[in-house]
């Protein structure tokens, strides 16, 4: 049966357990066998499914998550802006300042439209809300988390010469909860 044909799944099954369904390939099933047996070893005890997806998700989570790596980053000093050979310099975003959007953000989208608020935490971007090329900076006053759609429909308004207030949008950031996401700077 082609992994296609399986659709995948998260099912409630009781209060705190879930049923989760999935078809994965050859290469896939020896990394995940390979962890099982990592896991089993580091905990003494043959390790369940549960336990080798809680241990991959943990590791997965501290090493990539942006609201993780910036609370890591909180207490280490800035590093400094690149040249203008690699980036454009003026929309360069400090990863401390990065770090800082994330916190607050908590890395959700925090557009905000006539359904209330977005919060999606999937394909996010740091986006500058007054533009550079208007004279905004890369400050954590300046910058807002927007999901993908988001970030290109606020472009698209700018390109147009329209004004957030016309749209009653609003895209700075009040209260958010959900942190994991991936966030490509703009």
């Amino acid at each position: 049966m082609p992994r296609a044909a399986v659709v995948e799944r998260m099912k409630p099954v009781a209060h705190d357990v879930v049923e989760f369904r999935s078809a994965i390939d050859a290469h896939t099933e020896a990394l995940l066998r390979r962890v099982q047996n990592l896991e089993s070893r580091r905990t003494s005890k043959a390790a369940c499914w549960n336990d080798t997806l809680a241990a991959m998700a943990t590791l997965y989570l501290e090493r990539n998550d942006p609201v993780r790596k910036a609370e890591r980053a909180q207490a280490k000093k800035p590093a400094p802006i690149p040249s203008q050979g690699r980036i454009n310099a003026a929309r360069y975003v400090p990863a401390h300042v990065a770090h800082q959007v994330s916190l607050r953000d908590r890395g959700e989208c925090t557009f905000t439209g006539a359904h209330g608020k977005c919060r999606e935490s999937r394909w996010t971007d740091v986006h500058h809300v007054t533009p550079v090329s208007k004279g905004g900076t890369s400050s954590l006053d300046n910058l807002t988390t927007l999901c993908a759609n988001h970030h290109r429909y606020l472009h698209g308004l700018e390109r147009k010469g329209s004004s957030l207030e016309k749209t009653h949008c609003d895209p700075r950031r009040p209260a958010f909860s959900s942190p994991s996401v991936q966030l490509a700077l703009h």
